[in-house]
C-alpha cells in the first residue's frame, strides 16, 4: 500500500515522504496512530504543494540543531547528589541531565537524544553524547559532586 508520512519517524521516514508498506501494517497499525496518510491522488496533491514548505521547515530544524550541538560541544554540567562513600543514593538519567541543560545554559534538548549507556552512579565526570540528528551529535561532561 502506498501512503505518505504524516509525522516524522526513525523507522518509516521523514514527513511528507511516499513510502510502500503492507496493507496490513498500514491499516491495522500506521493509519490508526495517524503516522501516514493513504497515497491518493488529492492527497499526493496536497502534499506536493506543501513540499517547499516541508523542505524549508526541514533546513531550519537542522540549522537548529546543529546551533545546539555547538552550544553544549565542550561544556560541562555540575550535579550535586547525596552521596557516601563515592557512590550516589540513586542514580542519574537522562531527563536529570536535560533538565540541568535548561537551568545551567538555558539549551533545550530532549531527554531521548541524550545517549547514555547506563544511568550514573559515581562521583567524578562523566563523557555524554547528544545525537540531535544523523549527522549532528556533540560530547559535553557531566561532573557529580556530592551534597554538603
Amino acid at each position: 500500500m502506498k501512503v505518505i508520512v504524516a509525522q516524522n519517524d526513525p523507522v518509516l521516514g521523514k514527513k511528507g515522504d511516499v513510502i510502500i508498506v503492507s496493507d496490513g501494517h498500514a491499516v491495522n497499525y500506521l493509519l490508526p496512530r495517524r503516522k501516514v496518510i493513504l497515497a491518493t491522488s488529492e492527497n499526493l496533491a496536497l502534499f506536493e504543494k506543501r513540499k517547499k514548505k516541508l523542505q524549508e521547515e526541514r533546513q531550519a530544524q537542522e540549522k537548529n540543531k546543529k546551533s545546539a550541538a555547538e552550544k553544549i560541544r565542550g561544556r560541562v554540567v555540575h550535579l550535586r547528589c547525596r552521596a557516601k562513600e563515592g557512590k550516589l543514593f540513586g542514580a542519574i538519567h537522562a531527563h536529570q541531565i536535560a533538565q540541568a541543560l535548561k537551568t545551567q545554559y538555558d539549551i533545550l534538548i530532549e531527554e531521548g537524544a541524550i545517549s547514555l549507556p547506563q544511568p550514573i552512579k559515581k562521583i567524578g565526570q562523566s563523557a555524554v553524547i547528544v545525537i540531535l540528528g544523523k549527522d549532528t551529535h556533540a560530547t559535553f561532561t557531566v561532573s557529580v559532586t556530592a551534597e554538603e
